[in-house]
This record gives structure tokens, sequence and C-alpha cells, in this order.
């Protein structure tokens, strides 16, 4: 008994020196890669020609008003409304090839200079009964608009949509498809990275072909991991870097949204012992499960249900299992060992994220407030490398007994 009191005591304080040593090495590896790859792409995400100071919004409501903003913020808009954005361009902003970039959500859009239509999106989508989502567009701007202005008219077709348009800004062509990336490229690299990582860990496990609970809840939480950080990548924009079908990169943001409670829920379900709350954790799994496919089956067979109008009846769904996931942590927490612990922990505290995250996103969707930017990059960092330390945790805990199994063999013989 002295032996193994001793030994574990030696584990436990080697254990947090190399947590340390992990997330310093983690750290490092990131800060290596940003910097790499921003001399590969030759992009630095710290600087762009913001035109906020140039942007004069004019709102047509459906009932007939008429109202002027200064900037790029304004009231929310509603389904029916028209938004006309007048952007100056000064001469001194010019750049070869200049692509005029920015954001907007649900809407048929027409960039115009003087009566010539540079662009055009989302007739055709509307016409099919399907929703627009989030748009990105890029457009080419003639060397004779600068000096003067270009007109960016945007038709809402679906309630609560934005309350401002995001990052107006001119670019250099070459340098357009990189849009996304200005002032978020450690975001794409860390969550790019762990979308691969995550699929493979998925693919592994599922090919061991072992049916053991330990594997189940391995496969359940990189795909979770795998879902999380896709819809990040999806809700920067971030995926048009590798897909140019701005369709489906649209709705894929709204279906990982949706579906990806579902294999949290579940490992929940395969993690705890109580009868009872198999039962309710099995309940919430079909509830969501059921949901989100009606919301899909809604989206792309009607005109008036689509994703975004379900937003809101999901978040209280997600609200719910939250609180619920919550106290199953803290009692899952309380009554585990310390090794068993870190991942739950990590879970804990991405819980408690989500919650910040619901308010922050439907205090900016219906009073327009912008509080700041989603926390859900902090939060999947933290689950990951908490995940991380698990594994490493039991790594050490399998070899320091496998070692002490070997030395009490010898002692046997002696």
């Amino acid at each position: 008994m002295k032996l193994r009191f001793e030994l574990w005591g030696g584990v436990d304080m080697r254990r947090e020196k190399k947590h340390i040593k992990i997330v310093f090495a983690i750290c490092a590896f990131y800060f290596v890669l940003i910097v790499l790859a921003q001399y590969i792409l030759k992009i630095n995400p710290y600087k762009k020609d913001l035109l906020d100071q140039n942007i004069q919004v004019s709102i047509h409501r459906k009932d007939g008003r008429i109202e002027e903003y200064p900037g790029r913020s304004f009231d929310l808009v509603q389904r029916g409304d028209k938004v006309s954005i007048k952007v100056s361009l000064p001469q001194e902003y010019q750049v070869p090839e200049a692509t005029l970039c920015f954001r907007v959500y649900n809407s048929i859009i027409s960039v115009k200079y003087k009566e010539t239509e540079l662009y055009r999106y989302g007739d055709e989508i509307i016409a099919k009964g399907r929703q627009i989502g989030a748009v990105y567009p890029r457009i080419l701007i003639p060397d004779e608009a600068f000096g003067d202005k270009i007109t960016i008219e945007c038709e809402v077709m679906e309630n609560k949509a934005y309350s401002q348009i995001y990052n107006v800004t001119l670019l250099p062509a070459t340098e357009s498809l990189k849009y996304s990336l200005i002032h978020r490229l450690p975001e794409f690299l860390v969550f790019i990275t762990i979308f691969m990582m995550s699929a493979l860990v998925v693919c592994i496990l599922i090919l061991t072909r072992d049916k053991n609970r330990n594997i189940r809840m391995g496969i359940l939480l990189a795909l979770f991991s795998n879902m999380i950080s896709c819809y990040i990548l999806a809700y920067y924009g971030m995926l048009n870097v590798v897909s140019s079908n701005l369709r489906f990169n649209a709705d894929i943001e709204y279906i990982i949204l949706f579906f990806m409670q579902i294999p949290l829920i579940w490992y929940f379900m395969e993690l705890v012992e109580e009868k009872v709350l198999k039962k309710v954790l099995k309940v919430m799994t079909l509830n969501s499960t059921a949901f989100a496919t009606i919301c899909t089956i809604l989206n792309y067979t009607t005109i008036d249900y689509h994703y975004s109008r379900m937003v809101t009846p999901l978040h209280f769904l997600m609200g719910i299992h939250v609180v619920i996931l919550v106290g199953i942590c803290i009692k899952e927490k309380n009554s585990r060992y310390h090794t068993q612990t870190l991942a739950i922990n990590g879970i804990l505290v991405f819980l408690g994220f989500m919650i910040i995250e619901l308010i922050r996103f439907n205090i900016e969707k219906f009073w327009g407030i912008h509080v700041t930017h989603t926390v859900l990059p902090i939060a999947l960092s933290i689950l990951i490398t908490m995940l991380v330390l698990e594994n490493i945790e039991h790594f050490i805990e399998a070899y320091e007994i496998e070692k002490e199994k070997e030395h009490l063999e010898k002692l046997a013989y002696l």
C-alpha cells in the first residue's frame, strides 16, 4: 500500500508539470503554424481597408417609411424591407483589380455602379423556395468608380435578418478569396486542424470495431468536436476559402447548428449509470433528432419555415438541454475519480460558454445590440485542450499501472 501511495503521489506531481508543458507545446505549435501560414498565404490578418466611415444606409420599410443611417449599423430589418447602402470609394483606396467584399444574410443582393449592375445573387434560390443564408460577395469594381459611389441593394427575405452590413472591405482580386481570413487567420488554422484531426479520430475509432463504452464515448466527443469546428468555420465564412459553392457553405452552417447537440447528449447517455438519467437523456436525444430532422424537411419543402425562422425554438430547446447537462456534469464530477473528471470539466466550461453564447446571439438578433463576437471558439479551444489532457492522463495512468505491476512481479520472485 505504501508503495502504491508513494507511486501515485509522485504521479500526481508529474501530471501537473506535464499538463503545463503540454499546454505550452500546443500554444507554441499554433504560433509557429500561424507565422508560417501568414508567410505562405502572404496575408496580414491585422490590416484591412474598412469603409465604415464612407457608408450611408437608407432603409425602405415595407409599410412605406424611409429611414436613414450614417455608418454600417441600423435598426433590425424584417422581411419585405429594402436596404440601400451607398459606399463612397476614395481615390486613394484604389488597388489593382479592386474587389469589394462584405457579408450579409438572407437577402437578394444587387450591386450597382450608376446604372450598371455589377453583381446579383439570390433570385434563383428564392424562386426555388429556398433560404439564402449568409452571403459573402466578391465584386470586381471598375477603376472609374473610385472617387464615386457604389450602391448595394438588399431585398430582405427573412424576419429579424440583421442590423448591420458586415466588414465592407476593398481587396485586390488575388487577395479577395482570403477575405474571410482577415482578422481570423488564427481561428481558421486552429479550427481547420481540429476539424481534420477529429474526423481522423472518428474514422480510426470506428475502424477498431470495438464496442467498448469508452470507444463509443470517444467517437461521440470527436464527432461533436468535428461538427462544432465545422460550424465555426462556416459561421465566419471560412469555408469559402476551401469551397466555392456558396449555397453549400450557407446550408452547412444551419444543418450543423441544428444537429450538433445530438452527439453531446448521446455522450452523456453513455456516461451516466443511473437508469432515470439514462431515460431522460434518451428522450433529449430523440427530441433533438426529431426537431432537427423536421426543421430540415421544412427548410427544403416549404417557403415560410426555413432554418432561420426555427433558430429561436432551437435555442429554447438548447437552453433547456444545457441546464440539464450542467446539472449532470456537476453530479458526475463529484462522483468520479480525478483521472475521469478532466473531460467533464472541459464539457462543463463549454456548456457555461454555450449559455453565454445563446444570450449573446439573441440580444444581437432581437435588439440589434452587438455585445461581442461569438464565444464558441474560446469554448471549443478549452474543451479540446481538456480532452487532450484527459487522454494523456489515461495514458500516464495505464503506463504507471503497468510499471507497478512489473515491479511487484519482480519483488515476488525475490
